[in-house]
């Protein structure tokens, strides 16, 4: 459960505001309320964030309740210079490309200073590897999302990143889509801005 403020705005423009906390399965108790109560809309409000908007009868994320799809923020850490023009470009159809660097340091830096949506960084870097880069910016930045990008597969290595704080892990080999597909996944979680019905962050299987 979290702490929402819920604005009511009827057909005329006024506006209602109250204070709620709610869970995942409420936005849809909200959406049929609102088809009964004939409000124009209904808001809601994550401190000063609006994370969706109940409209028709339907829930609709932030960001998706105008024209054109939403683009989550990202920022990419890789010391691979070809892995990071190569994906920063290859995402920039689906994503907002904020920042990208080549060490841990300057990605911490660009997180905390810019607050990405996602943040995907490499497991191996000289200087802050990618595990201690998802320490910090869950402590520094925790609002921010980090996905572990490595060449690197296995149970432990994937194990060691979660208990980093990543919210999944995507190995290379896998490539553009899985990465893409991850991002998205994160990106509309956030954007809802419910946690799972469990209440723990999901992982990629």
């Amino acid at each position: 459960m979290k702490q929402f403020e819920l604005r009511f705005l009827d057909s005329q423009g006024r506006t209602t505001i109250v204070s709620a906390h709610m869970g995942v399965d409420d936005l849809d108790a909200l959406a049929h309320a609102k088809r009964l109560s004939g409000l124009h809309a209904i808001e809601v409000w994550e401190h000063t964030r609006k994370v969706a908007v109940v409209k028709e009868g339907k829930v609709i994320p932030a960001g998706t309740d105008r024209p054109g799809d939403y683009r989550p923020r990202i920022i990419l850490v890789d010391d691979d210079p070809l892995v990071l023009r190569t994906f920063s470009r290859a995402l920039q159809s689906s994503c907002e490309v904020v920042a990208s660097a080549d060490n841990g340091e300057e990605g911490l830096e660009a997180a905390v200073r810019l607050a990405p949506d996602v943040m995907i960084v490499d497991l191996n870097m000289p200087g802050l590897d990618g595990l201690e880069v998802c320490r910090r910016v869950k402590k520094l930045a925790p609002e921010t999302d980090v996905i572990i990008f490595t060449t690197h597969d296995g149970e432990e290595v994937e194990t060691a990143a979660f208990q980093a704080g990543a919210s999944d892990f995507v190995v290379k080999q896998a490539g553009l889509d899985a990465l893409e597909s991850a991002i998205q996944r994160l990106a509309k979680e956030k954007q809802s801005g419910l946690p799972p019905a469990d209440g723990r962050q999901q992982s990629a299987p």
